[in-house]
């Protein structure tokens, strides 16, 4: 079984100061700010979160996995392509 990690919230001054600063909702600060203080790459496709914050597009991290070994980018080999083709095939 793989371990969970559970992260911890950002302060809430800080998120208020990130959204304030960057023009950004509250809710949208909060990813940042959570992944910021955890030394994560935050992942979105939403346009004005890539633009306004250190976002990277998930179609760049999916052609990444692909360069890595992901097969075909369809959903067949790694985990991260079968989650965002689930959701696609919803």
């Amino acid at each position: 079984m793989k371990e969970l990690r559970v992260l911890e919230g950002p302060p809430l001054d800080e998120v208020m100061k990130v959204a304030s600063e960057k023009g950004l909702t509250f809710y949208d600060a909060s990813y940042v700010c959570s992944a910021e203080s955890n030394g994560l790459i935050l992942v979105s496709e939403d346009k004005e979160l890539i633009k306004r914050a250190k976002a990277i597009p998930l179609k760049d991290i999916l052609n990444r996995t692909k360069k890595l070994g992901c097969s075909s980018g369809n959903g067949d080999s790694c985990d991260l392509c079968k989650l965002y083709f689930k959701k696609r095939r919803v």
